[in-house]
């Protein structure tokens, strides 16, 4: 349909919408599988990288290790200056 209303031509395909709606259908199965099994390994590398940040940093908490980064710069920054 063009701006005025008038209808210019027709388009017809030899797909019928059921048939469509029903290769859509049996595709879900498959894409939720595949979708839970992402999420798992997702999930379970988040967990790896955590207990490995955790590992790393002692299992100090961030304002832990805030307040010690702070605590070596000092001692560095007076380390530099008496030399």
């Amino acid at each position: 349909m063009v701006a005025d209303g008038e209808i210019r031509g027709l388009v017809a395909v030899g797909v019928r919408r059921e048939h469509v709606d029903h290769a859509l259908r049996g595709l879900v199965p498959d894409i939720a599988g595949s979708v839970a099994a992402v999420a798992l390994l997702s999930g379970l590398g988040a967990l790896v990288i955590a207990r490995r940040v955790r590992r790393q940093t002692l299992g100090l908490s961030a304002a832990q290790l805030a307040l010690m980064h702070d605590h070596h710069d000092a001692v560095l920054h007076g380390c530099a200056k008496a030399w």
